[in-house]
């Protein structure tokens, strides 16, 4: 038997893969393939003036391929109490199509900086999904009342600002 991984290009069995010591031609049947599946191919073997033919059936395996991951996706600030699905993000780069996704969206955050798995949904199938870790920096109720009032008083201070250059 043999295993390759998809890549768009025709797999099959060559001479390579086949272990004889006869000098015979040795033919293949249904050999090459492309698509993610198990292929029976029949070898042949022919008579020679020192051996007999031979005939057996051999698989070839043809395995969903691992999609690069050359990007994480980038997740936003989550916030105690909260759950993954609530927490959103941007970005991620793969060498194929295909959407992220929480690994269980149901997960409450925990406040500091962690990281939650994610997976990578191909839309090709002849790729497999993979899983990957994403960091989340999940603030405190005391931390949100506190970032609230620091932009409060930015707002304010910008708008004295606008005020005072008018006048």
């Amino acid at each position: 038997d043999k295993y390759v991984y998809y890549d768009t290009s025709p797999h099959g069995f060559d001479i390579l893969d086949v272990e004889t010591n006869s000098d015979g031609l040795i033919e293949f049947t249904n050999n090459l393939h492309t698509d993610v599946g198990s292929y029976v191919v029949d070898i042949s073997i022919k008579e020679s003036k020192n051996y007999y033919s031979v005939s057996t059936k051999a698989t070839l395996n043809i395995l969903q391929n691992k999609p690069i991951i050359e990007e994480n996706p980038i997740a936003d600030v989550g916030f105690e109490g909260h759950i993954l699905d609530d927490v959103g993000f941007v970005g991620g780069k793969t060498d194929t199509e295909g959407i992220f996704k929480w690994l269980d969206p149901h997960q409450v955050l925990d406040v500091g900086i962690h990281e939650y798995p994610m997976i990578f949904i191909p839309n090709d199938p002849a790729y497999e999904q993979v899983e990957l870790m994403v960091r989340v920096e999940t603030i405190s109720y005391e931390e949100q009342l506190r970032r609230i009032k620091d932009d409060r008083m930015k707002v304010e201070n910008d708008q004295s600002l606008l005020k005072d250059n008018k006048l």
